[in-house]
């Protein structure tokens, strides 16, 4: 079990206010015959506290009184701020009156008390907190999140801290240096620890003053040495020096009043953060939803839609197959008349290309002498030969006879198969009417 207490000391009791009043009276002054501000110095020589003169000022006639009220304010730090705030806050609200510390010709009156404000020579900063670690614990692992690196370990010290704040300043150096430097931290006195450096420098001039923190015995690390992994050395140790949430820089004094407003309001700020990253979250969940809801909609819109347009009454279907009808049967009998004709001349040729069978030339008639008209009409023997070419004439009429029904034959068989060839045809167009009106039926061609 690690012990932290060492490495977790945190001096930071009570001490004196920033600023030290004292009160002296008008007759007093008038009996060391000096001018108030040539009395500071006597003061500063009785009360080795008292620093720089910050503030002077007069009571006078009947509020006299407030000269004390405003010492003792000044002692418990009531009043605090800036000098320009501690003025503001004594001559605005009460009848006093400031008196300029450099003047010689300052009129000291019997009838008045003189207040003097000066710097606390023992009071301590304590605005910031130092905790020195061991590298020999700061190299582990420590609850699975340092994976011993120097930096990493300032994170456990915040969570086991609750006043730390930002990392101010970060060393290595020898443990006993590191200890004596926490304990000079932490008593608030860092006076020492603070040297003004040159800073911007141009051409040899200097520019501006940079104020840094030197610690004696202990050497600064850098970004890259402080991701490093700890020594694995007992004489080394690491000072880390973080922001104290506890100090109050307004009041220059501890204030754990302040401290819980501070940590209340940071709090409210990490609720609300919190809220509206959860609101964002849920109105974006609902603008999704809202959408996909609106897509789906659209969607089972369209499929409605369409069904309806698939669904034709069959009155209506009707209307639009009469109203189409005509048309369509007007091509259909016309590719019928085509197919006809095709099929006609077809069988014209064929008959046409039939061998017909020579028919033998009709022998003309011998002539006959004509009939003694004094004898009566009694028919002239006919001649063998005339008998022959009658015989002749016959049968080339029988063969003409034969072949103009070998003709009709032929001309009958073709209109027969046009007309199975159109029947065909008119069964094959009905049932393409029929195919295209269920067609234009399932496309949604005929509209409701």
């Amino acid at each position: 079990m690690l012990i932290f207490a060492f490495c977790l000391t945190l001096l930071t009791g009570a001490s004196a206010a920033p600023r030290v009043a004292s009160v002296v009276s008008g007759q007093e002054l008038l009996d060391n015959s000096a001018p108030p501000g040539f009395y500071a110095d006597e003061l500063k020589h009785l009360n080795s506290n008292f620093g720089s003169l910050d503030l002077l000022g007069s009571c006078c006639g009947a509020d006299k009184g407030q000269a004390l009220h405003i010492a003792e304010s000044v002692n418990s730090n009531n009043i605090y701020g800036s000098t320009i705030d501690v003025a503001k806050g004594i001559f605005d609200k009460t009848n006093c009156s400031h008196v300029d510390p450099q003047s010689l010709d300052a009129r000291v009156s019997a009838d008045c008390n003189y207040f003097f404000i000066f710097k606390n020579k023992a009071h301590a900063e304590h605005d910031y907190a130092a905790n020195c670690v061991p590298a020999t614990i700061c190299k582990d692992d420590v609850v699975g999140m340092t994976k011993g690196l120097v930096a990493t370990y300032g994170v456990v010290l915040q969570i086991l801290q609750g006043n730390l704040g930002s990392l101010y300043w970060l060393g290595g150096g020898q443990l006993d240096e590191c200890y004596k430097a926490m304990n000079q931290i932490n008593t608030g006195k860092i006076d020492d620890l603070f040297v003004t450096k040159p800073g911007l420098v141009i051409a040899g001039h200097v520019l501006t003053h940079d104020t840094v923190m030197e610690v004696p015995g202990m050497t600064k690390l850098g970004v890259e040495e402080s991701l490093s992994n700890c020594k694995d050395d007992g004489s080394v140790g690491y000072l880390f020096v973080h922001k104290n949430l506890y100090w109050s820089n307004k009041k220059s004094q501890v204030d754990l009043g302040e401290f819980t407003k501070f940590k209340q309001e940071k709090e409210k700020q990490k609720l609300a953060a919190a809220k509206k990253k959860a609101e964002a979250t849920a109105r974006k969940a609902e603008e999704q939803k809202k959408k996909e809801a609106d897509e789906k909609a659209a969607e089972e819109a369209a499929a409605s839609e369409k069904a309806m347009k698939m669904q034709v009454d069959p009155s209506q279907e009707r209307q639009v197959t009469l109203a189409t009808a005509p048309a369509l049967m007007a091509e259909v009998v016309k590719e019928q008349a085509d197919d006809a004709k095709e099929a006609e001349a077809e069988a014209k040729g064929t008959a046409a290309t039939k061998s017909v069978p020579a028919v033998p030339p009709v022998a003309p008639a011998p002539a006959v002498a004509p009939a003694p008209p004094a004898l009566p009409a009694v028919p002239a023997p006919v001649s063998k030969s005339a008998m022959a070419g009658s015989d002749k004439a016959e049968e080339a009429s029988t063969v003409s006879d034969t072949f103009q029904q070998q003709v009709d034959k032929v001309a009958g068989a073709a209109k027969a198969s046009v007309g199975k060839v159109a029947a065909a045809q008119e069964k094959d167009a009905d049932a393409k009417t029929v195919s295209a009106i269920a067609s234009r039926r399932l496309s949604g061609d005929i509209l409701v």
